[in-house]
């Protein structure tokens, strides 16, 4: 009997052994499987991360393409402005130069003018004289 006892005593104390490892191995297997799966969140969440880095990097890149182009065709711009105002002071200057010219082409053609006048006046002047002279020799010899 204590025999008897003593083995059932034994199976129970195996059984709870038993289930005591059964038990751990559960629990063990739990926290194998909650680290795994908050590995999984944190890989996830590191995924998620580089994701939003990477489109940062992404609308970074588009913005400073954009802010680029725009210096770019702001550059443009303006040295099409700066080109155009040469243009506009080359046409100015040309016409200074054109008028100046045809100034002076008036002034020439008015001393040219006056020269001739001038000439004609001396030219009449002359003939006057030729006739006072003529007329002053004709009278006294006759």
């Amino acid at each position: 009997m204590i025999y008897r006892e003593m083995i059932y005593r034994e199976m129970i104390y195996r059984e709870m052994i038993y289930r005591e490892m059964i038990y751990r191995e559960m629990i063990y297997r739990e926290m194998i499987y909650r680290e795994m799966i908050y590995r999984e969140v944190i890989y996830r969440e590191m995924i998620y991360r580089e994701m939003i880095y990477r489109e940062m990097i992404y609308r970074e890149m588009i913005y400073r393409e954009m802010i680029y182009r725009e210096m770019i065709y702001r550059e443009v711009i303006y040295r099409e402005m700066i080109y155009r105002e040469m243009i506009y002071r080359e046409m100015i200057y040309r016409e200074m130069i054109y008028r100046e010219m045809i100034y002076r082409e008036v002034i020439y053609r008015e001393m040219i003018y006056r020269e001739m006048i001038y000439r004609e006046m001396i030219y009449r002047e002359v003939i006057y004289r030729e006739m006072i002279y003529r007329d002053c020799c004709c009278q006294t010899w006759t």
